[in-house]
């Protein structure tokens, strides 16, 4: 396979991966139908396990790593803020894993 492929196939993983990270999102929020978002969670990680693509920061810190629910603050997790680590610490309510995020400067 031509290395031009490969770097197109990275292109439509990533984009694939937006789309569903969007549809499980709005499935969750719009309709609480939170089996079919995971459903939606794991076929984005494997397509991204697959095609070795980095996850974007947003949908990174988005998911519970878990659990694979999509995380909305007030509904499903909680968001702490320490100010001397710098870091925020997101709590998922459903499985209680605790996720460190780093705040932007």
């Amino acid at each position: 396979m031509a290395k031009s492929n490969k770097g197109m196939l990275k292109e439509i993983a990533s984009e694939r991966i937006g789309i569903l990270y969007g549809i499980a999102r709005n499935e969750f929020v719009g309709n609480g139908d939170a089996r079919l978002a995971t459903r939606h969670v794991k076929l984005m990680r494997k397509i991204s396990m697959h095609y070795k693509v980095k996850l974007p920061k947003a949908i990174k810190y988005g998911v519970c790593k878990k659990c694979n629910y999509v995380l909305v603050q007030g509904k499903n997790c909680t968001v702490r803020v320490v100010g001397k680590k710098k870091v925020s610490i997101t709590t998922c309510t459903n499985c209680n894993a605790t996720m460190l995020a780093p705040l932007r400067p």
